[in-house]
């Protein structure tokens, strides 16, 4: 598969009266054509700001510091403000975790839909409207006629999620951000979400990345991770591999949380809390609260190394333990 994303050395920065908070910090990750990338993390490390740099939604008091995004071998941050818009919502495009929120409360969903395929697909009034229905039918929604007259505060939640992946979903985008889709939903809706962003990805061809704290989602979708803690990418593997050799201790640390029912396991809560990112340490942000800590991981960033094929974590403690081997 080939790169269809590239994020390089990423820095977001947001201003407050305190100074800056380095909310993400010279990140690194790539997203291939067709696949779904799961980017996960405690609430707080920077993951939904990822999304949003992606799409060049950061306002201020956020900036972008440093750091590029290259789509399709663009660099979006170089393109004018209406060669972005083309982009958004056509090529790129967003699940938000609160449709309710992202959906206009005083125009009918089918009319928002419509007006999406209008702007970025150049449809007639009456093709749109046909694609509109098309869409809704598509993600599951009954008696889409019905529906689509409808205005956001009369459907459920789960029906205004359907609702937002038809509209993210009907210019045909290469890639879908689903930032924490089936947040605030119950279990069945949230897995028929699941079932239906997989399926249309498949059916589509179009690459996602699935912002999530939820490793247990992230093993049910996703083809590749990357482990997000304190504004930092700290890992990156296949999802089979993350799971069976975890090699940060941190990603080992969130394997270990995991609930599980096919047998009686004690949780182990991680310990402590993610360093403050008005003034973060310089060396591994993950130091207070590791169990491999020595004095190079509180001195200095750890680098990206390999682990094994397609497999990189930044981890002194990693290091030094293979090299014991």
């Amino acid at each position: 598969m080939t790169e269809l994303l590239e994020i390089s050395d990423l820095t977001v920065h947001f201003q407050n009266d305190q100074g800056a908070i380095e909310a993400v910090d010279h990140i690194n990750l790539t997203i291939r054509r067709g696949e779904v990338v799961g980017l996960v993390g405690e609430s707080g490390s920077g993951k939904s700001v990822t999304s949003f740099a992606i799409l060049r939604l950061i306002r201020p008091p956020g900036r972008v510091v440093s750091g590029s995004v290259r789509f399709e071998g663009a660099d979006l941050g170089s393109l004018t403000d209406e060669e972005m818009r083309r982009i958004r919502g056509a090529k790129i495009a967003m699940v938000s975790q609160s449709p309710r929120t992202a959906l206009n409360p005083v125009i009918a969903v089918g009319r928002q839909i419509s007006r999406l395929l209008m702007l970025h697909g150049g449809l007639s009034a009456r093709e749109a409207e046909k694609r509109m229905l098309e869409m809704l039918r598509l993600v599951g929604i009954p008696a889409p006629e019905k529906r689509a007259r409808q205005y956001p505060h009369q459907l459920s939640g789960g029906m205004c999620q359907r609702v937002m992946i038809a509209m993210a979903l009907a210019t045909s985008p290469q890639l879908l951000l689903a930032d924490e889709p089936t947040t605030g939903l119950d279990v069945s809706i949230a897995a028929k979400i699941l079932d239906l962003l997989r399926d249309l990805g498949a059916k589509t061809g179009a690459a996602i990345m699935f912002v999530t704290h939820d490793l247990g989602v992230v093993a049910e979708i996703c083809d590749r991770v990357a482990v997000m803690h304190a504004g930092q990418v700290v890992e990156c593997a296949p999802v089979r591999e993350l799971f069976h050799n975890p090699a940060h201790p941190y990603t080992r640390a969130l394997v270990r949380s995991i609930p599980r029912v096919d047998r009686d396991v004690v949780l182990e809560p991680i310990p402590g809390s993610v360093p403050s990112l008005l003034n973060p340490p310089p060396g591994c942000r993950y130091a207070e609260r590791c169990e491999w800590v020595s004095e190079r991981c509180r001195a200095s960033r750890p680098p990206m190394i390999e682990a094994a094929p397609d497999h990189v974590v930044a981890c002194y403690g990693f290091e030094e333990r293979r090299g014991a081997c």
